[in-house]
C-alpha cells in the first residue's frame, strides 16, 4: 500500500477507532447494568480524552476549520484534567 492509498483510508480508519471508543461505553454501561464492572462514568473523563483526540484527528484530515479542531482539543485536555484530578484525589 502506498502513501497517497493510506492517506485516502485515513478517515475511515479514524472513524472506525471511533465507533470502537463509542461501542465501548455501550458496552461498560451494559456490563455495570448487570452488576459487572466499574461502569463507564468512571470512566468517561479517561475515555473521553482519547475520543476527543481522534476526533480532532478526523476533523483536521477531513479539512474541518481550526476552530473545530482547537475545540476538540481543548475538549481532550478538558477531560484529561479531570481523569487527572480525579485519580490524584483516589489512593
Amino acid at each position: 500500500m502506498d502513501v497517497g492509498s493510506l492517506a485516502s483510508h485515513m478517515p475511515r480508519i479514524f472513524d472506525a477507532v471511533i465507533l470502537a471508543i463509542v461501542l465501548e461505553v455501550v458496552a461498560l454501561a451494559a456490563l455495570k447494568a448487570r452488576g459487572i464492572g466499574p461502569g463507564a462514568m468512571p470512566l468517561l473523563a479517561n475515555i473521553g480524552a482519547g475520543f476527543f483526540l481522534v476526533l480532532a484527528g478526523r476533523l483536521a484530515l477531513s479539512g474541518a476549520g481550526v476552530a473545530m479542531t482547537g475545540m476538540c482539543l481543548l475538549a481532550a485536555l478538558a477531560s484529561h484534567l479531570t481523569d487527572l484530578r480525579r485519580r490524584w484525589r483516589s489512593p
